[in-house]
Protein backbone atom coordinates (compact mmCIF):
# COMPACT_ATOMS: atom_id res chain seq x y z
CA UNK A 1 0.00 0.00 0.00
CA UNK A 2 3.08 2.35 1.12
CA UNK A 3 4.45 1.93 -2.53
CA UNK A 4 0.89 2.79 -4.24
CA UNK A 5 1.85 5.93 -2.42
CA UNK A 6 4.65 7.14 -3.39
CA UNK A 7 4.27 6.32 -6.84
CA UNK A 8 3.16 8.19 -9.28
CA UNK A 9 1.39 8.12 -13.04
CA UNK A 10 2.75 9.40 -16.06
CA UNK A 11 2.38 9.33 -19.87
CA UNK A 12 4.44 10.18 -22.74
CA UNK A 13 2.52 10.55 -25.90
CA UNK A 14 2.45 11.65 -29.32
CA UNK A 15 -0.69 11.90 -31.37
CA UNK A 16 -2.33 13.95 -34.31
CA UNK A 17 -3.16 17.17 -31.80
CA UNK A 18 0.66 17.80 -32.02
CA UNK A 19 2.04 16.06 -34.74
CA UNK A 20 1.44 15.49 -38.15
CA UNK A 21 1.41 11.97 -40.27
CA UNK A 22 5.45 12.30 -41.15
CA UNK A 23 6.60 13.22 -37.19
CA UNK A 24 4.25 10.25 -36.17
CA UNK A 25 5.39 7.52 -38.59
CA UNK A 26 8.43 8.16 -37.22
CA UNK A 27 7.71 8.79 -33.50
CA UNK A 28 5.79 4.71 -34.23
CA UNK A 29 7.05 1.75 -33.53
CA UNK A 30 7.31 -1.29 -36.31
CA UNK A 31 5.42 -3.91 -35.15
CA UNK A 32 8.72 -6.04 -34.84
CA UNK A 33 10.20 -3.46 -32.82
CA UNK A 34 7.52 -4.25 -29.94
CA UNK A 35 8.90 -6.78 -27.67
CA UNK A 36 12.50 -5.61 -27.72
CA UNK A 37 11.18 -2.01 -26.55
CA UNK A 38 9.22 -3.61 -24.02
CA UNK A 39 12.75 -5.07 -22.76
CA UNK A 40 14.22 -1.94 -22.87
CA UNK A 41 11.49 -0.48 -20.81
CA UNK A 42 11.80 -2.99 -18.09
CA UNK A 43 15.38 -2.21 -17.23
CA UNK A 44 14.71 1.52 -16.38
CA UNK A 45 15.49 2.50 -13.39
CA UNK A 46 11.96 3.42 -11.38
CA UNK A 47 9.71 1.89 -13.65
CA UNK A 48 7.64 0.26 -11.97
CA UNK A 49 4.76 -0.49 -14.55
CA UNK A 50 4.31 0.32 -18.11
CA UNK A 51 2.11 -0.04 -21.37
CA UNK A 52 2.31 0.81 -24.77
CA UNK A 53 -0.42 2.40 -26.93
CA UNK A 54 0.92 1.94 -30.60
CA UNK A 55 -2.08 2.92 -33.18
CA UNK A 56 -1.66 4.68 -36.72
CA UNK A 57 -2.76 8.07 -35.07
CA UNK A 58 -0.36 7.37 -31.50
CA UNK A 59 2.01 6.15 -29.67
CA UNK A 60 1.68 6.61 -26.07
CA UNK A 61 3.89 4.77 -22.94
CA UNK A 62 1.74 4.49 -19.69
CA UNK A 63 3.15 4.03 -16.67
CA UNK A 64 3.76 4.08 -13.00
CA UNK A 65 6.43 5.34 -11.20
CA UNK A 66 8.29 6.48 -8.04
CA UNK A 67 7.65 9.92 -7.49
CA UNK A 68 11.34 10.98 -8.53
CA UNK A 69 11.38 9.14 -11.56
CA UNK A 70 11.95 11.55 -14.82
CA UNK A 71 10.26 12.32 -18.35
CA UNK A 72 13.86 13.07 -19.66
CA UNK A 73 14.68 9.33 -18.86
CA UNK A 74 11.85 7.59 -20.76
CA UNK A 75 12.00 10.68 -23.66
CA UNK A 76 16.15 9.80 -23.66
CA UNK A 77 15.12 6.13 -24.38
CA UNK A 78 12.27 6.85 -26.78
CA UNK A 79 14.42 8.73 -28.95
CA UNK A 80 17.73 6.47 -28.71
CA UNK A 81 15.15 3.95 -29.78
CA UNK A 82 13.68 5.51 -32.54
CA UNK A 83 16.94 7.11 -33.41
CA UNK A 84 15.28 11.08 -33.34
CA UNK A 85 16.30 14.49 -32.45
CA UNK A 86 15.38 14.65 -28.70
CA UNK A 87 14.44 18.58 -30.06
CA UNK A 88 12.26 16.85 -32.20
CA UNK A 89 10.53 14.23 -29.87
CA UNK A 90 9.98 17.42 -27.55
CA UNK A 91 8.63 19.62 -30.08
CA UNK A 92 5.82 16.33 -31.48
CA UNK A 93 5.01 14.69 -27.89
CA UNK A 94 2.97 15.67 -24.53
CA UNK A 95 3.48 14.58 -21.15
CA UNK A 96 0.41 14.12 -18.25
CA UNK A 97 1.26 13.52 -14.57
CA UNK A 98 -1.13 11.81 -12.34
CA UNK A 99 -4.83 13.09 -12.72
CA UNK A 100 -3.92 14.62 -15.99
CA UNK A 101 -3.15 11.38 -17.53
CA UNK A 102 -6.69 9.61 -15.66
CA UNK A 103 -8.39 12.46 -17.72
CA UNK A 104 -6.61 11.92 -21.15
CA UNK A 105 -7.46 8.52 -21.10
CA UNK A 106 -10.81 9.01 -20.21
CA UNK A 107 -10.62 10.84 -23.50
CA UNK A 108 -9.09 8.49 -25.96
CA UNK A 109 -11.17 5.56 -24.41
CA UNK A 110 -14.33 7.56 -25.39
CA UNK A 111 -13.14 8.60 -28.69
CA UNK A 112 -13.11 12.37 -27.94
CA UNK A 113 -9.44 12.71 -28.46
CA UNK A 114 -9.52 10.68 -31.74
CA UNK A 115 -9.21 12.42 -34.93
CA UNK A 116 -12.52 11.90 -35.83
CA UNK A 117 -14.53 12.28 -32.73
CA UNK A 118 -16.44 9.77 -31.55
CA UNK A 119 -14.82 6.88 -33.66
CA UNK A 120 -15.25 2.96 -31.83
CA UNK A 121 -11.94 1.52 -33.50
CA UNK A 122 -9.62 3.54 -30.26
CA UNK A 123 -11.14 1.27 -27.52
CA UNK A 124 -10.51 -2.10 -28.76
CA UNK A 125 -6.90 -0.66 -29.79
CA UNK A 126 -6.59 0.64 -26.16
CA UNK A 127 -8.45 -3.26 -25.23
CA UNK A 128 -5.31 -5.07 -27.15
CA UNK A 129 -2.90 -3.01 -25.63
CA UNK A 130 -3.73 -3.41 -22.20
CA UNK A 131 -3.70 -7.16 -22.37
CA UNK A 132 -0.62 -7.45 -24.44
CA UNK A 133 0.93 -5.25 -21.05
CA UNK A 134 -0.51 -7.50 -19.00
CA UNK A 135 0.50 -10.58 -20.71
CA UNK A 136 3.97 -8.95 -20.41
CA UNK A 137 3.53 -8.78 -16.74
CA UNK A 138 4.11 -5.38 -17.49
CA UNK A 139 1.11 -3.65 -16.10
CA UNK A 140 0.55 -3.71 -11.83
CA UNK A 141 -2.11 -2.81 -9.84
CA UNK A 142 -1.76 1.45 -10.92
CA UNK A 143 -2.25 0.90 -14.17
CA UNK A 144 -4.90 -2.17 -13.98
CA UNK A 145 -6.78 0.73 -12.15
CA UNK A 146 -6.58 3.18 -14.64
CA UNK A 147 -7.37 0.98 -17.47
CA UNK A 148 -10.52 -0.64 -16.00
CA UNK A 149 -11.91 2.91 -15.11
CA UNK A 150 -10.68 4.15 -18.58
CA UNK A 151 -12.99 0.94 -20.25
CA UNK A 152 -15.84 2.07 -17.56
CA UNK A 153 -15.75 5.75 -18.65
CA UNK A 154 -15.67 4.56 -22.39
CA UNK A 155 -18.92 2.55 -21.46
CA UNK A 156 -20.84 4.97 -19.93
CA UNK A 157 -19.89 7.78 -22.85
CA UNK A 158 -21.11 5.45 -25.88
CA UNK A 159 -24.22 4.37 -23.23
CA UNK A 160 -25.30 8.03 -21.82
CA UNK A 161 -24.49 10.33 -24.64
CA UNK A 162 -24.59 10.34 -28.38
CA UNK A 163 -21.09 10.91 -29.39
CA UNK A 164 -20.70 7.21 -31.39
CA UNK A 165 -24.50 7.87 -32.69
CA UNK A 166 -24.20 6.63 -36.22
CA UNK A 167 -21.27 4.05 -35.59
CA UNK A 168 -19.18 6.12 -36.08
CA UNK A 169 -15.50 5.05 -38.67
CA UNK A 170 -13.97 6.28 -41.92
CA UNK A 171 -15.85 3.99 -44.04
CA UNK A 172 -18.91 5.07 -42.36
CA UNK A 173 -18.12 8.70 -43.29
CA UNK A 174 -16.70 8.26 -46.64
CA UNK A 175 -20.08 6.59 -47.66
CA UNK A 176 -21.65 9.12 -46.61
CA UNK A 177 -19.83 11.52 -48.40
CA UNK A 178 -19.75 9.54 -51.25
CA UNK A 179 -23.80 9.15 -50.98
CA UNK A 180 -24.15 13.37 -51.20
CA UNK A 181 -21.73 13.30 -53.54
CA UNK A 182 -22.72 10.97 -56.46
CA UNK A 183 -26.45 9.89 -54.98
CA UNK A 184 -25.28 6.19 -55.17
CA UNK A 185 -22.51 4.91 -53.35
CA UNK A 186 -23.17 2.07 -56.37
CA UNK A 187 -21.59 4.74 -58.97
CA UNK A 188 -18.52 5.59 -57.14
CA UNK A 189 -15.05 4.39 -57.89
CA UNK A 190 -12.98 4.88 -55.62
CA UNK A 191 -9.43 3.79 -54.36
CA UNK A 192 -7.85 2.91 -51.16
CA UNK A 193 -4.06 3.34 -50.55
CA UNK A 194 -3.15 1.24 -48.00
CA UNK A 195 -4.58 -2.37 -46.68
CA UNK A 196 -3.32 -2.32 -43.05
CA UNK A 197 -4.12 -1.02 -39.93
CA UNK A 198 -6.21 1.75 -41.26
CA UNK A 199 -7.04 0.17 -44.88
CA UNK A 200 -8.84 -2.81 -43.59
CA UNK A 201 -11.75 -1.76 -42.18
CA UNK A 202 -12.10 1.15 -44.71
CA UNK A 203 -12.19 -1.56 -47.41
CA UNK A 204 -14.67 -3.99 -45.30
CA UNK A 205 -17.13 -1.37 -44.87
CA UNK A 206 -17.17 0.54 -48.37
CA UNK A 207 -17.61 -3.58 -50.04
CA UNK A 208 -20.35 -4.29 -47.71
CA UNK A 209 -21.99 -0.80 -48.46
CA UNK A 210 -21.93 -1.78 -51.86
CA UNK A 211 -19.71 0.97 -53.64
CA UNK A 212 -19.62 -0.14 -57.60
CA UNK A 213 -15.55 0.02 -58.00
CA UNK A 214 -12.93 -0.10 -55.86
CA UNK A 215 -9.80 -0.30 -56.04
CA UNK A 216 -6.73 -1.81 -53.37
CA UNK A 217 -3.09 -0.31 -53.13
CA UNK A 218 -0.72 -1.64 -51.48
CA UNK A 219 3.06 -3.63 -52.45
CA UNK A 220 3.74 -5.12 -49.04
CA UNK A 221 3.06 -8.53 -47.78
CA UNK A 222 1.06 -9.96 -44.75
CA UNK A 223 2.87 -10.02 -41.99
CA UNK A 224 1.93 -12.05 -38.77
CA UNK A 225 3.27 -9.44 -36.22
CA UNK A 226 0.65 -7.12 -37.86
CA UNK A 227 -2.30 -9.27 -38.07
CA UNK A 228 -3.87 -7.71 -34.43
CA UNK A 229 -4.11 -4.20 -36.15
CA UNK A 230 -5.15 -5.54 -39.61
CA UNK A 231 -8.66 -7.38 -39.64
CA UNK A 232 -8.62 -8.25 -43.30
CA UNK A 233 -6.16 -10.62 -42.88
CA UNK A 234 -5.48 -13.55 -41.51
CA UNK A 235 -3.04 -16.08 -39.89
CA UNK A 236 -3.64 -18.28 -43.20
CA UNK A 237 -2.35 -15.20 -45.46
CA UNK A 238 0.46 -14.60 -44.11
CA UNK A 239 3.41 -14.28 -47.12
CA UNK A 240 0.78 -13.39 -49.28
CA UNK A 241 0.93 -9.87 -51.07
CA UNK A 242 -1.81 -7.46 -48.80
CA UNK A 243 -3.39 -6.63 -52.17
CA UNK A 244 -4.23 -10.44 -52.84
CA UNK A 245 -5.65 -11.22 -49.58
CA UNK A 246 -7.63 -7.96 -49.57
CA UNK A 247 -9.10 -8.70 -52.85
CA UNK A 248 -10.23 -12.50 -51.49
CA UNK A 249 -12.06 -11.39 -48.46
CA UNK A 250 -14.00 -8.69 -50.83
CA UNK A 251 -15.44 -10.84 -53.30
CA UNK A 252 -16.50 -12.78 -50.33
CA UNK A 253 -17.87 -9.97 -49.00
CA UNK A 254 -19.58 -8.52 -52.32
CA UNK A 255 -19.78 -11.01 -55.19
CA UNK A 256 -20.58 -7.83 -57.34
CA UNK A 257 -18.03 -5.28 -56.69
CA UNK A 258 -16.01 -4.38 -59.76
CA UNK A 259 -12.21 -4.84 -57.56
CA UNK A 260 -9.15 -3.72 -58.90
CA UNK A 261 -5.53 -4.30 -56.90
CA UNK A 262 -2.18 -2.39 -57.52
CA UNK A 263 0.40 -4.08 -56.14
CA UNK A 264 3.29 -2.25 -57.70
CA UNK A 265 4.11 1.39 -56.27
CA UNK A 266 1.89 3.88 -57.51
CA UNK A 267 2.96 6.36 -60.82
CA UNK A 268 1.48 8.59 -63.15
CA UNK A 269 1.41 5.46 -66.13
CA UNK A 270 -0.86 3.18 -63.67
Amino acid sequence: MNQEINQSLFLLGSSHQVADLAARERISLPPDSIDEFYNGLGKIEGLDEYLLLNTCNRTEIYGAAQKSFSFDTLGKYLSNFRKLDPDFLSQHSYQRNDHEVVDHLFKVTSGIDSQMVGETEILGQVKKAYEDACQRKAAGKMLNRLFQKGFQAAKWSRTNTGISRGQVNLGNVLCELARRIFGKVSNCRLLVVGAGGLGSPILLYLAAAGVGHLGVADFDKVERSNLGRQIIHTEQDEGLLKVDSALSKLRQLNSEIELKGFSDPLQLSN
